[in-house]
């Protein structure tokens, strides 16, 4: 009985068991081993040497070092070409070894834990390398739709310079409409002209190459001035513009010719977004530690969810300017950048169909980037 008892559990455990029992001799020479370790690595690997088998990570293992009842952690090959890790333990007989190796509960959990850590954070790089992709994908069609557009606000204007110049050659007109003619020259030079600026612009904010060239300016007067310039193309839409004076003196440390830059945006998109016959606003004052200056119009105005992407590079609002004049969406970007180099803010406000207000602030004591 007790035979038969000892045939039934060698069966079960060469053929259905779920732990690994190789037989070798005193060589290490596997001679034969059961189904388990079969299915795992394959009869190929087990026509050899037992340490042919093993993964040696660090070159100790040694079957002439093997006592009987001996266990020590063993990673072998497999069929996937994965290594597995058992537990193996080493009994002596008359003709060599029996080497049974076991899932180690500890190693396996310790491998699950990993596994699922592992799975986690792959799961977490792919939605970011998803979500990347997809703002990549955004920027480049952004970008593309914006060389469309600078392309065409070159063409249109590079095509006015050469056709009024070639009227101006072959023709014989009086003084009045040369001049005419030259004025539209001079706008499409200028269009042009602006568009490299701006572009040039990108170039050295992106190359983090912004540099500002700080002074002591009396900031309305650099609004008023601003304004003045401004007024010639508010003449041509019968546009108003009223500039309210501050209760006090407003002199702050910054680089002038990038804010009159940040004022000419504004005050033009006002001017290009307003209606005839209407008001632009623009207003400074001091608000607490910082000045803030506002240019408001009774324009088009913008669409809630246009507001949140005024201010980023190639971003274009479903907002039309109300005389046909070119807009690339780059200057609000520029001014964020302006802006921001000068530790302020800027932020916009709009009702659509009723117009728009934007304003930047300037802090009264500058910290320099």
């Amino acid at each position: 009985m007790n035979n038969q008892k000892t045939k039934i559990i060698e069966s079960y455990l060469n053929d259905r068991a779920s732990i690994v029992i190789i037989y070798l001799d005193k060589d290490g020479k596997i001679i034969t081993f059961n189904t388990y370790i079969e299915q795992i690595a394959g009869k190929k690997q087990l026509n050899g040497q037992f340490h042919q088998l093993v993964v040696d990570f660090n070159g100790k293992f040694n079957i002439n070092d093997i006592k009987s009842g001996s266990g020590q952690l063993l990673s072998i090959n497999t069929l996937t070409g994965i290594p597995i890790t058992l537990q193996f333990s080493f009994f002596e007989t008359r003709d060599g070894y029996i080497a049974i190796g076991e899932h180690n509960v500890i190693e396996l959990e310790k491998m699950n834990v990993s596994f699922v850590q592992l799975s986690n954070e792959l799961n977490n790089l792919s939605r970011e390398l998803i979500k990347k992709n997809t703002e990549l994908k955004k920027l480049n069609d952004l970008k593309n739709e914006f060389l469309g557009i600078a392309a065409h606000d070159i063409r249109n204007p590079a095509s006015l310079i050469s056709g009024y110049c070639s009227l101006l050659a072959n023709s014989n007109m009086n003084q009045d409409k040369q001049k005419q003619f030259l004025e539209i020259i001079k706008s499409s030079g200028d269009s042009i002209l602006k568009l490299i600026n701006d572009l040039l612009d990108v170039s050295v904010i992106e190359s983090g190459n912004l540099r500002l060239e700080r002074a002591n300016t009396d900031v309305f007067q650099l609004i008023k001035k601003n304004i003045d310039r401004n007024r010639f193309f508010a003449d041509q839409k019968s546009i108003q513009i009223n500039l309210f004076k501050p209760e006090e003196l407003l002199i702050l440390n910054i680089d002038s010719a990038k804010i009159d830059q940040v004022l000419d945006n504004y005050i033009s998109n006002a001017i290009k977004y307003s209606k005839n016959n209407t008001t632009i606003k623009v207003i400074v004052k001091k608000h607490n530690d910082e000045i803030i200056v506002s240019v408001s119009d009774e324009g088009v105005g913008i669409k809630k969810y246009d507001l949140s992407k005024l201010f980023q590079f190639f971003s274009k609002t479903d907002s039309e300017t109300t005389a046909g004049e070119s807009s690339t969406g780059l200057g609000l970007a520029i001014v964020k950048k302006i802006i921001n180099e000068h530790n302020g803010r800027v932020w916009a406000e709009s009702v659509l169909g009723k117009g728009s207000v934007f304003y930047f602030s300037l802090p009264i004591k500058q910290e320099y980037n």
